[in-house]
């Protein structure tokens, strides 16, 4: 499993995308977005929120990435979503209705 930062960098990076187009969408100076990229400053879900909006993607979609994510209109999805930042894994109970 990549970890956010890594997620962060290639997607990036893949769209051709420089950190200043990161750090506008976020409202901050690029070395302050260039932190997140590194792991040495948190991101918020409300920037992941921000991020995967740039993108035309849904934060799930964010967090699997490379991983492709696909939702039936008439299926319910539950499980465990595990991130780790920073060397600190944390779990959430996703229940997504369509």
């Amino acid at each position: 499993m990549k970890s956010i930062t890594e997620i962060l960098k290639e997607l990036r990076e893949k769209k051709g995308k420089t950190q200043q187009d990161l750090a506008n969408v976020l409202n901050l100076e690029v070395s302050s977005y260039g932190k997140k990229e590194l792991g040495k400053a948190d991101i918020t879900l409300t920037q992941l929120e921000r991020i995967s909006n740039f993108y035309n993607i849904s934060v799930l979609e964010l967090l699997a990435y490379p991983n492709t994510v696909s939702i039936n209109e008439k299926q319910n999805i539950k499980g465990t979503l595990s991130i780790e930042i920073n060397g600190e894994k944390q779990d959430f109970e996703i229940n997504l209705k369509q």
